[in-house]
């Protein structure tokens, strides 16, 4: 299959057990991590924390973008996960392994919402001040959280 990428949504490849992330953000923190101004762990705490949802390309804001655009080979029963970045911050290799056991392909996203929609909530609860944050998620717009998945089927013999 054929990938062109821009933003700072995700697509993560499953295949025989393992995640492989296709895509790379194209986010100020990551080019950030990338050029080693900051880790990913220590990007919380540093002055370029303000900038967290700064975007570095994307569809429409210029009339023509630059897309990150490469082959990429999908064998039967790959499963491919695309997700906005209002849900890959909640997800783990082992939350995306965990999710292909026993669940029907058609059922995925909406557990992945739901996964983030819950991280929201706990969040939201640990806090004391639950109606200033509400109000304050509001007022900044939460992150969206968006999930597709698709699977490359098994081939069947045609008699």
């Amino acid at each position: 299959g054929f990938i062109a990428h821009v933003g700072d949504s995700r697509i993560y490849m499953l295949r025989a057990g393992q995640v492989v992330q296709l895509t790379e953000d194209h986010s100020l923190v990551h080019e950030l991590i990338r050029r080693g101004r900051v880790t990913k762990e220590s990007f919380e705490t540093s002055a370029y924390k303000q900038y967290k949802n700064a975007v570095t390309r994307a569809v429409g804001v210029y009339e023509t973008g630059q897309p990150d655009a490469f082959d990429c080979e999908s064998r039967p029963g790959d499963q491919f996960r695309l997700c906005s970045d209002g849900l890959h911050h909640y997800l783990t290799d082992a939350k995306i392994i965990d999710s292909r056991k026993g669940e029907d392909v058609k059922a995925l996203p909406k557990k992945f919402i739901d996964l983030a929609a819950a991280h929201r909530a706990i969040l939201l609860s640990r806090d004391k001040a639950v109606i200033c944050m509400r109000k304050r998620l509001v007022n900044l717009g939460a992150d969206v959280a968006t999930a597709l998945v698709l699977e490359d089927a098994p081939a069947t013999a045609v008699a």
